[in-house]
């Protein structure tokens, strides 16, 4: 296969998958993953790359980031750390977005 069939794959196959997961106009948006460290972000992450069934070569390609990008930031060892260039290509390709929540139980005002 080559590179562009590869890429046009890729793409279909996360955006059928994608598309699946577009919310009806009732319906509420689903927790995919709750976390408070970096490792549990990368754990979330993960898991939405196994959840769509899309390989780290794959998901580079689709977001635009250089080939095996996504192992140096997610892989069994990390090399690298998700960060501004890389942060939003990785939420958006997977279809995923941020919500801070205020935990009440934790949090007193002085």
């Amino acid at each position: 296969m080559t590179r562009e069939q590869n890429a046009a794959a890729s793409a279909g196959a996360i955006g059928k998958l994608s598309a699946e997961g577009e919310l009806a106009e009732d319906e509420p948006p689903r927790v995919v993953a709750t976390f408070n460290s970096y490792a549990g972000m990368l754990e979330a992450i993960r898991a939405r790359v196994h959840e769509l069934q899309v390989n780290g070569e794959r998901l580079d390609e689709y977001v635009g980031l250089p080939r095996g990008y996504y192992s140096k930031i997610a892989g069994a060892r990390p090399i690298r750390r998700l960060g501004m260039t890389s942060f939003a290509p990785i939420l958006n390709g997977l279809g995923l977005k941020c919500q801070f929540i205020r935990r009440s139980d934790r949090y007193r005002a002085p």
